[in-house]
């Protein structure tokens, strides 16, 4: 998962103009007003997944992973820490680019 490309795929649809969104995941979107509250939310939950991995750093990728898990109230058995795992790696990638995160000599993903 790319999350800057993510964030792209959104302003993209949101330039098209579309009449109806189908996205792939989700209620069918059959308003302007609707596809535009749909984006807006998208990016809302990609912000607020930022937040969670930022509260939970300092860690290694499997404890920031479970951190966030507890922080957001989710399911927390092995397949969703799997789950989460896969989220949290591309927002570390995103803030690894953008030089907001690194990797410590311990394995450790600590904030600049």
């Amino acid at each position: 998962m790319d999350v800057d490309a993510f964030l792209a795929s959104l302003e993209r649809i949101r330039s098209l103009e579309p009449e109806m969104l189908v996205m792939g995941h989700g209620p069918v979107a059959a308003s302007r007003r609707r596809i535009v509250e749909m984006i807006e939310a998208n990016r809302a939950t990609v912000e607020r997944a930022v937040k969670l991995v930022v509260d939970a750093l300092p860690g290694d990728l499997t404890a920031v992973s479970v951190r966030v898990i507890k922080a957001s109230a989710a399911e927390h058995g092995w397949e969703d820490v799997l789950l989460t795992m896969t989220t949290v790696r591309a927002v570390l990638s995103k803030m690894s680019r953008e030089g907001r995160v690194y990797i410590d000599e311990n394995g450790m993903w600590r904030t600049n």
